[in-house]
């Protein structure tokens, strides 16, 4: 779980000492996996498409917002698709609200290994047919070798290590949109 990811980053060298060897990626990379805000930064960063995301709503300029929690997983108290003083209102209820223009499409999510040389070995790409409460219960896989390129790219340049999982939006230009 994403909860457990710090304690095994900062153990690793403690861990590889003692004879065990764990495929886990380094401190900073964990930090910005787990921050959204310092993922959307660091992706485009990178040149990939992140959706921007912003931790004052006076710095975006979209007629629609999501707005969601800066950290943590799933979609709890999230709010998609609301106008800015909806949005607003809504991030009275956060403890550490980041808004980002909404974007329409279908969601992608993205299995992939990078090795310890990093070299992304692989991306297994799926539909997320059916959500409930953010985790997948029904999903397709599909064959992108465009968009597998990418999310590889993306989980290189951010410096991960082993399995990675990876989250976007397609839009309506057939371009990922990454999410986390």
């Amino acid at each position: 779980r994403d909860g457990e990811l710090p304690y095994f980053s900062e153990a690793q060298a403690k861990l590889l000492a003692a004879g065990t060897s764990i495929m886990i990626s380094p401190p900073r990379t964990i930090a910005t996996c787990l921050d959204k805000l310092l993922f959307s930064e660091k992706a485009n960063q990178l040149g990939l498409n992140a959706i921007p995301a912003f931790d004052s709503l006076d710095r975006l300029d979209a007629p629609r917002v999501t707005v969601k929690e800066r950290h943590g997983s799933g979609s709890r108290n999230i709010c998609l698709d609301v106008n800015p003083e909806e949005a607003a209102k809504e991030a009275l209820n956060l403890s550490e609200p980041i808004f980002q223009p909404h974007v329409e499409g279908r969601e992608i999510s993205a299995d992939l290994y990078v090795d310890q040389t990093g070299v992304c070995r692989g991306a297994v790409l799926r539909w997320r047919d059916l959500v409930v409460n953010g985790e997948s219960k029904v999903t397709t896989t599909l064959r992108h070798p465009t968009w597998e390129e990418s999310i590889g790219k993306l989980a290189v340049g951010i410096g991960l290590r082993g399995h990675g999982l990876a989250q976007a939006i397609v839009d309506h230009e057939e371009r990922l949109q990454f999410i986390e």
